[in-house]
């Protein structure tokens, strides 16, 4: 599917914000050869357009701990608004997992076909932050004509590994499930997220596999974060001006509940995954 420039542009100012690790990890792993590490500021590595949005980063946001999570929380709730529904509706069901339930979020274009792809969109957030509100989520279902199951996930430190990929898992199986109920094609479902979401969405996949659950037509993981060792050029720098190296350290180990390097789990972190067949 070819996609419109509207389409582009509110995708880029939807994600934006939410990106700023992603993109400045391709800025930085585009020119990494030349960076002089510790003797240059990354900042100047980013797009000139994008570069503006760096100054209104909150200190808080320069490194996140376990003790100061919920204040980072708080100040990130009150930064983003929950989407805009033109040309939506949104409903909310509660769903059963292994552990108990969860909320989906479901986005559905006023436009969709009777039987329309389906997407299961797991938030980004560091595993740690986020909601099913998303921003992201509304504007497939509404370019797309896609119905999006939007997971509300439960978050580290307070559930680390498994309970947000035994949430999600359950969402792909109760949206396969009642595909006919929400007008989903059973033959197009996609698992999609970004950031801590992405790599969620590729641990499920794997987990899904194995298990030999419903069929994914497509993987959509943008700027995954895959690797809980860090152990990429990239991954190695310091200095980026949202989500540092650091924070993201810290946030491995709030998910994994300690870190345990190598033998994570690849349903948690997939770069240990040794099988990508299926």
């Amino acid at each position: 599917m070819k996609l419109s420039n509207s389409f582009l542009k509110t995708l880029t100012a939807a994600l934006v914000v939410s990106t700023l690790p992603g993109l400045f990890g391709v800025a930085l792993a585009d020119t990494q050869q030349n960076l002089v590490i510790g003797g240059e500021d990354v900042t100047s590595l980013i797009d000139p357009d994008l570069r503006a949005l760096v100054q209104h980063i909150p200190p808080q946001f320069s490194l996140i701990t376990r003790d100061n999570l919920d204040e980072v929380r708080l100040l990130s709730n009150t930064m983003f608004q929950a989407p805009g529904l033109d040309g939506l509706t949104l409903t909310t069901e509660e769903i059963p997992t292994e552990d108990g339930t969860v909320m989906v979020n479901i986005y559905r274009s006023t436009q969709a076909d009777t039987v329309s792809p389906g997407i299961l969109w797991i938030h980004g957030g560091g595993y740690i932050m986020g909601t099913a509100d998303s921003e992201s989520a509304a504007t497939f279902a509404r370019e797309m004509n896609a119905v999006v199951v939007s997971v509300e996930y439960r978050l580290a430190p307070e559930h680390p590994f498994p309970a947000g990929v035994n949430d999600s898992t359950a969402a792909l199986r109760w949206m396969a499930d009642n595909a006919e109920r929400l007008g989903v094609d059973p033959e197009r479902i996609v698992v999609g997220g970004e950031s801590a979401g992405a790599s969620m969405a590729a641990g499920v996949a794997l987990r899904n596999r194995d298990e030999k659950g419903p069929k994914i037509a497509l993987q959509f993981l943008i700027f995954p974060m895959l690797d809980n060792l860090h152990d990429t050029p990239s991954g190695s720098l310091e200095g980026y001006p949202l989500w540092d190296r650091q924070t993201s350290l810290n946030a491995w180990d709030m998910y994994l509940n300690g870190a345990p390097g190598l033998n994570a789990s690849p349903y948690a972190a997939p770069t240990r995954a040794k099988d990508l067949s299926g």
